[in-house]
């Protein structure tokens, strides 16, 4: 065994004694990709490395190379360690990796070291020291790295040196910089002594150098550099001959910018030239976008307004077929890309005659903030003709352990690859065999091999990579705030933890916005996009739950706090470690309790075939997750129902207040077929039972009951709603003592509906959601009273909400807001995660709408007087009846032009809805009869309306 094999063999020991204090650090960047293919360094550093070593561990992932091959290496890196961006991965090629670091010297001085690992091999090359001599005064202690241009079998690096009498030193004023190069052959060997190449008018660290031809260094570079001036930032384009002979191409000025390479974009593929820059001094951002043969003779030059992006990235077509031009930006108001789904990649095509038609948009699923990071999409073709990108975001987690980077590659769609072969056919007038032999071409399969060069599996295109999964409860939102947690599928740690990203958004008179996100590790191997449930406490505090079999133990429980994004957890003891939660219950500041049972034998332990008579235990956490109470039997229940509703009637206080129980069994009717019941029940402290009331439920939402059921606690009273056999909602009210404040009321409605209590006892709002048609869906607010005889309740409002019913879930929910004590309501369209499979918006849509406190208190007092008849009522009745035919004539003629809903105004899909309600629904009975869930239901419930809406019209 050589000594370094030992050195690494005794620094994993110590790495894997002393785990707990070793920081690992993922180095990637902007020269660690390359088209599809990208390379990776992950060092260990710890307080007791070898020799002032650090472990460094270099993979990857190639595009047609099937390999999952990792080498190891002890970088000398001195007794501080590697720190975050010290180290430069640079991809060479397939194989090999370029790695570039300092070392802080005895003198001050900064060390440089470079070495050249070939990953086939697991071996590395260090280039022969340079020689120093008192005449040129350079040494390696001297040079400082400053740039990497790689070829295919050669690189180079541009340097400065720190020693005054060098030639590569750098002028104090700045100005006729001269820049020095470095040679290095394809072993990593130095070809001759650092040479000044050519000469910088100003000097600019940042600048651009790339290959005209990666095969061939020899016939020149592309230089992109900048000259700050007091108003304006000057772009240079020249072509830089390997003697240093500069051919300028191109002059723009642009407005200051603190990042002007962020309006710049560039590609040398093809054989050609192509340079857009944007932010134009003292214009609307403008796009100027030229392309250049290798010799410098300009054959595009087109200049246009266009939004301002924040990053770009460009690729050349072949053949006179013009450029793409790709755009990465943020959706987000204050474009910081914080958001779930707020990074936008826009592809646009640039020919001779402008613009062309043919664009493509596509938001990302993964957030990448750029106030900490920085976010990068860039084209490339593949060798089939296909032309894809692929985006990062680099320094994505900052300041956590992660050992893979935020990397993803996508090709556009065939449509879009379609219309650019014809246009460059078109422009090359070719023949028909062309033509054919062209089509063939884009559509070559490419194969993924092995490193012996065996096929492993051939594809068209690139697998869809997943980004993440976006989680959102609608049991999250609490007077305008609600929680989206956000899991990628790449940020992983060792202990089987993935980095989550948990944000509050809040709805007010400007939109949905972001307020906090919180980076959080959680254990999620196989989390289904319903499976985490969130609940408020507070503003500032949300529950996390979650069931996880395969790590310790199965329920795990984090309390996230906003203000400084603590995530708590619960320290098990005992046997609560083996409690399985049922349903958690927020109480606020106080804490959380939660219905448990256990897989340990003892009192809350219920076995898998116990139906009846099964006990419920309780048990209380504080609001940094800590067990307040352990678990004790609370209750016993009647027939089993895991998926029960606990609602607390009084939330400031959770060891004392009674709580509303709705459950669901099955039982046999007479008709000798399964019939679904719903109970509820007041459940006391003690335990005590006080039953409330007995109700059939449709049989369509026996696989999920839920959605036939809406109940409210609020203003002291209990309101229990249920969608029956008949398709009907009946609805109950009580007090808190269970005596009954509203006798059932049938309510003629379809679909979704939730409900919220009055003060006035025996008064509800009920607020019912319908699908309109795929696009859209329907929210109509009505007021239940009980001393007012109308199967669809009094209308108050309605208004609409565009949401795709192919994919997402529409719902909504009725709430008091806390400041002005008005009564609002909640729309939610967010994604159905057993239809949607596409890849575009992510976040919900949440729209919150106040009601009118005069129109609450105008139906009110209707509702109180209704009864009181007298002369004048009657008299004033006639009137008031014929002028409301005048009007309904007027608007059903008038609604036949214009079909437009409005809110707070009668729709046409209200009047059809309130007509099929009353209907005889038997085309729903004989689709229905089968059970099925309650997405089902609502899309069988919409093809029948949508039928009668075609037949009317």
């Amino acid at each position: 065994m050589s000594r370094e094999a030992k050195l690494i063999l005794s620094l994993l020991v110590v790495v894997s004694l002393n785990a707990s204090t070793v920081t690992s650090i993922l180095f990637f960047g902007s020269q660690s990709y390359q088209k599809a293919s990208y390379v990776e360094v992950n060092c260990d550093h710890g307080p007791h490395d070898v020799e002032n070593r650090t472990l460094c561990r270099v993979g990857g992932a190639l595009e047609t190379i099937y390999t999952q091959r990792e080498c190891s290496f002890l970088l000398d890196t001195g007794p501080h360690g590697l720190r975050s961006d010290s180290l430069k991965v640079v991809r060479f090629d397939d194989y090999r990796v370029i790695l570039s670091w300092r070392v802080p010297g005895i003198d001050v001085k900064t060390n440089w070291r470079l070495e050249v690992v070939d990953t086939k091999k697991c071996d590395r090359k260090k280039p022969t020291e340079i020689g120093w001599s008192p005449a040129k005064k350079i040494g390696w202690a001297d040079i400082q790295p400053l740039s990497f241009v790689v070829n295919k079998n050669s690189f180079i690096v541009m340097v400065f040196s720190e020693e005054p009498n060098s030639p590569c030193w750098m002028p104090d004023s700045g100005f006729d910089v001269p820049r020095c190069a470095m040679d290095f052959d394809e072993r990593g060997q130095l070809e001759g002594e650092p040479r000044v190449w050519f000469y910088q008018t100003k000097r600019d660290d940042d600048m651009i150098l790339e290959p005209l031809d990666y095969d061939n260094p020899k016939s020149g570079y592309l230089l992109v550099d900048t000259d700050a001036r007091p108003l304006s930032v000057m772009v240079h384009v020249s072509i830089v001959k390997p003697d240093g002979m500069l051919r300028r191409l191109e002059n723009y000025q642009l407005n200051p910018t603190t990042s002007p390479y962020d309006h710049v974009a560039y590609s040398t593929a093809n054989r050609l030239i192509g340079v857009c820059v944007g932010n134009l001094l003292g214009q609307q951002y403008q796009l100027i976008c030229s392309q250049f043969d290798r010799r410098g003779k300009q054959t595009i030059k087109q200049l246009h307004k266009v939004p301002r992006r924040n990053q770009y990235s460009l690729v050349n077509i072949p053949e006179g077929g013009g450029m793409l031009l790709s755009s990465h930006s943020c959706r987000d108001p204050d474009n910081s890309c914080e958001l779930v789904d707020s990074i936008t990649i826009s592809i646009i095509r640039i020919g001779k005659p402008g613009f062309f038609g043919s664009q493509y948009n596509k938001n990302e699923l993964y957030p990448c903030n750029r106030r900490l990071y920085r976010g990068e999409a860039r084209l490339f073709q593949r060798p089939n003709g296909r032309y894809c990108y692929t985006h990062v975001c680099i320094g994505y987690p900052r300041n956590l352990l992660a050992h893979t980077p935020l990397i993803y590659t996508d090709c556009l769609p065939a449509a879009f690859n379609a219309v650019i072969s014809r246009h460059r056919r078109r422009r090359l007038r070719s023949d028909d065999d062309d033509d054919d032999d062209d089509d063939n071409n884009n559509n070559k399969k490419e194969c993924l091999r092995t490193e012996e060069g065996i096929d492993l599996k051939c594809v068209y295109d690139y697998e869809v990579q997943p980004k993440g999964t976006v989680y959102f409860d609608p049991g999250s939102y609490q007077n305008q705030t609600w929680t989206i947690v956000f899991c990628g599928d790449l940020i992983h740690r060792d202990d089987g933890q993935t980095l989550c990203e948990v944000s509050r958004y809040r709805d007010d008179q400007e939109g949905s916005h972001l307020e906090r996100t919180c980076e959080v590790w959680l254990y999620r191997k196989d989390l289904e996009p319903d499976s985490i449930e969130v609940r408020p406490l507070t503003e500032d505090k949300v529950v996390l739950w979650w069931l996880e079999s395969h790590h310790g133990c199965a329920w795990q429980l984090r309390v996230l706090h906003y203000e400084d994004c603590t995530a708590y957890h619960t320290d098990w003891a005992g046997d609560d470690s083996y409690c399985v939660p049922i349903k958690i219950i927020a109480h606020g500041d106080d804490g959380f309790a939660a219905a448990v049972t256990s897989s340990r034998p003892g009192p809350c332990t219920i076995k898998w075939d116990s139906r009846e008579n099964v006990p419920r235990c309780w048990m209380f956490f504080d609001d940094e997750a800590r067990v307040v109470h352990r678990p004790e039997v609370w209750f016993y229940q009647a027939e089993r129902d895991d998926n029960m509703i606990l609602e607390p009637l009084e939330r400031k206080n959770p060891h004392g207040t009674a709580h509303l129980l709705i459950e669901t069994s099955e039982r046999m009717n007479a008709n000798n077929s399964i019939q679904a019941f719903v109970r509820a029940t007041i459940v006391q402290r003690s335990g005590k039972l006080l039953e409330l009331g007995s109700y059939e439920l449709w049989d369509a939402h026996r696989k999920q009951p839920t959605n036939g059921i809406a109940y409210s606690t609020a203003n002291d009273l209990i309101g229990i709603c249920v969608r029956n056999e008949s398709k009907s909602i009946v609805c109950e009210q009580f007090d808190g003592n269970g005596t009954r404040t509203m006798a059932r009321k049938s309510v003629k409605r379809a679909q979704g509906f939730a409900t919220l209590n009055l003060p006035r006892p025996g008064s509800m709002l009920m607020l019912h959601y319908v699908w309109y048609n795929d696009w859209v869906s329907v929210f109509i607010v009505s007021r239940i009273d009980a001393d007012v005889d109308n199967d669809l309740g009094t209308t108050l409002t309605n208004s609409t909400l565009k949401c795709d019913g192919r994919f997402n879930r529409a719902a909504g929910q009725l709430f008091v807001h806390e400041v002005t004590g008005q009564y609002c309501y909640a729309k939610f369209c967010f994604r159905d995660s057993a239809k949607n499979t596409t890849d575009g918006n992510y976040r919900p849509e949440v729209v919150s709408i106040c009601l009118p406190d005069a129109l609450l208190e105008t139906n009110a007092t209707a509702s109180i007087d209704h009864g009181h008849w007298s002369y004048y009522v009657l008299l004033y009745g006639a009137c008031g009846f014929a002028l409301v035919l005048v009007i309904f004539l007027f608007v059903y003629f008038f609604l036949k032009r214009c079909r437009t809903p409005t809110t707070n105004q009668p729709i046409e899909t209200e009047m059809k809805l309130l007509s099929k309600s009353t209907g005889d629904l038997n085309e729903d009975d004989n689709v229905n009869d089968n059970g099925e869930d309650d997405g089902e239901d609502n899309g069988e419930d919409n093809e029948g309306y949508n039928e009668e809406q075609t037949t009317t019209v």
